[in-house]
């Protein structure tokens, strides 16, 4: 049996709107220059890993081919 001093309610999956706020809201000039700069070293890691694995693809072609 627990002990009730030791109980912890059980926490919602998602908190609640009114704690949060619209995130919206808080999105200054510098949060977004910041997401900015993720999502084009999100597509400059793509376009590199492609890269990667086009070279990678002709490699193993001639290799087969031998």
């Amino acid at each position: 049996m627990r002990c009730a001093l030791n109980y912890m309610p059980p926490r919602p999956l998602w908190p609640s709107s009114t704690i949060l706020g619209d995130p919206l809201d808080d999105i200054d000039d510098s949060d977004a220059l910041s997401l900015t700069q993720k999502v084009n070293a999100i597509i400059a890691i793509s376009i590199s890993t492609l890269s990667w694995l086009e070279n990678v693809k002709s490699a193993t072609d001639r290799v087969v081919r031998r």
